[in-house]
């Protein structure tokens, strides 16, 4: 069974898992915010992570790991996300995680995820992981998600 766990990483980290299959559009299963940049990242993967595998019986091997690829944009960047994505190579495998630019977010933003109430208000970060999540399964052409969520009428 195709699960999705995407991360938008930063001082805030969001996470999303999903689930979808052949028939089945995506959908949201659970997903939160992890503070204290990549020293909370790394605690919550090894504290809460895989309790979380565990309660939606959930292989790791079964993951497909979706996350946003860190692009220096201003002259003060921080660069948490980049530090972060060097804790996912160490804890998920250099091959495991697929990466996506920070403006691969255009392809379904904040404007899409309230309209078909995927919008979770108050967690930010949260919602840029469900983004990565949405963003992943349309480059994949899953098409019942395409047909639920990307309709040309809007």
């Amino acid at each position: 069974m195709p699960y999705v766990l995407a991360f938008d990483p930063g001082g805030h980290s969001g996470w999303q898992l999903a689930f979808y299959d052949k028939k089945t559009p995506v959908r949201m299963l659970v997903g939160g915010q992890i503070p204290n940049g990549v020293v909370g990242f790394a605690e919550w993967c090894t504290e809460q992570l895989g309790a979380i595998l565990r309660r939606y019986k959930i292989k790791f091997d079964d993951l497909e790991i979706v996350s946003e690829s860190f692009k220096v944009r201003f002259t003060h960047a921080d660069v948490t996300p980049l530090r972060i994505e060097g804790a996912q190579t160490v804890l998920f495998g250099p091959d495991k995680v697929q990466y996506q630019t920070p403006g691969d977010k255009r392809l379904y933003d904040d404007s899409k995820l309230k309209l078909h109430s995927l919008w979770v208000p108050g967690h930010r970060h949260q919602n840029d992981a469900r983004i990565h999540v949405m963003v992943y399964l349309l480059k994949k052409k899953h098409q019942p998600t395409l047909r639920e969520y990307f309709t040309e009428t809007e």
